[in-house]
């Protein structure tokens, strides 16, 4: 299944839903454009990859491109709803140690909802 995501703009951060198999980085292209497009906006990602079949090395590095431009912002990214499988592939590889990873997108929700208490950023003037 060729990949595909949609965006939803929310008011904390800005949501990806992926579906299919990510295994280049022409196939993440768009989506890493809709996330440089929208860090005027948004510095917090959630990823839901509960639909994602398949992600290779590119696929991975296309991830870590996320994770890095919106904690280079300030924000973070959170990656939720992972099967088994691409579990398996984050434990192997480590990088389970790198993202935060949540079992779904509510309580990936949350994780940034606690962050912005704890930073001060929802305190008001």
């Amino acid at each position: 299944m060729p990949f595909s995501y949609k965006f939803e703009s929310k008011k904390d951060y800005a949501l990806l839903v992926a579906e299919g198999s990510l295994l280049s980085v022409f196939d993440g292209h768009e989506m890493l454009e809709t996330v440089n497009n929208d860090l005027k906006d948004h510095k917090n990602f959630i990823l839901d990859l509960g639909k994602v079949q398949h992600l290779s090395s590119e696929g991975l590095n296309v991830l870590l491109h996320i994770l890095t431009r919106s904690r280079n912002e300030g924000g973070e990214t959170i990656l939720c709803n992972l099967s088994t499988h691409i579990q398996s592939l984050f434990i192997i590889t480590k990088l389970n140690n790198i993202f935060t990873i949540t079992n779904d997108k509510r309580s990936a929700a949350e994780i940034l909802k606690k962050s912005r208490s704890i930073s001060g950023k929802d305190k008001k003037s």
